[in-house]
């Protein structure tokens, strides 16, 4: 049924853009949600694999984008002290999500009329969870082993990928965001990608208060990007 209906909604899209335009539509809506389902499968296998490692080719693995262990726990005194800014940046995904949730008009007015179905407002929806898990994974059970930080990093890793495949689409023709949107969005893509390797580094070498930073700044710096772009969109 749910088949069905996906082959009708995109025979009235090829009706509706016209020839190849529609094709064009068809094809691309196919070659996104193959790169997702192949990186599903891909993260699944991953998983499997990383058990059967040892600790140290897990860190070459996991090395510049995801920390090797749980964190030192005396560093939870820091967090919960003096580091307000570190406890509440988490919070960043969920006020970009919130806002892409209940305006999600502008980014749909954008995608048309090729991509008019990419899921805005549930990308918004998953990007509010992320900044909750967010905070459980890094600030409540920090230097504890916890099932938090998986979820977390699931589901960050495939809201970035999300991020890739706007910048995609705008570049290679099917969406028409605003060059300043789109500029102000993937420069903050970038930046924040940069933050978060120097946290992990910082990390590494058990630097607390550059750990903090720079990862404070991940949590900020993307959602902050995002807010903006949204905002420079019209109504």
């Amino acid at each position: 049924m749910v088949f069905l209906t996906m082959v009708d909604i995109w025979r009235e899209t090829v009706e509706e853009l016209g020839g190849l335009r529609g094709f064009f539509y068809i094809f691309l809506v196919m070659v996104v949600f193959t790169l997702i389902v192949q990186w599903a499968v891909g993260r699944a296998s991953a998983t499997r694999a990383a058990k059967r490692m040892n600790r140290q080719r897990m860190r070459k693995l996991r090395a510049g984008l995801m920390s090797a262990d749980d964190g030192p726990p005396e560093w939870r005194e820091k967090i919960f002290g003096s580091a307000w800014w570190y406890r509440w940046s988490s919070f960043a995904y969920c006020l970009a999500g919130g806002l892409l949730v209940i305006r999600p008009a502008p980014m749909y007015r954008h995608a048309r009329p090729c991509c008019f179905l990419f899921p805005f407002r549930s990308m918004g929806a998953l990007i509010f969870l992320n900044g909750i898990l967010s905070y459980l994974a890094d600030t409540h059970t920090f230097g504890r082993p916890s099932a938090w930080r998986a979820a977390d990093s699931y589901v960050a890793t495939f809201n970035t990928i999300l991020q890739f495949v706007l910048i995609l689409l705008q570049i290679i023709g099917p969406m028409s965001f605003p060059r300043d949107m789109v500029t102000v969005f993937t420069a903050s893509l970038l930046v924040a990608i940069a933050c978060k390797r120097r946290a992990v580094a910082a990390f590494a070498r058990r630097d607390r208060d550059a750990y903090l930073v720079w990862h404070a700044l991940w949590h900020v710096v993307l959602p902050a990007g995002a807010v903006a772009g949204q905002l420079l969109l019209e109504p």
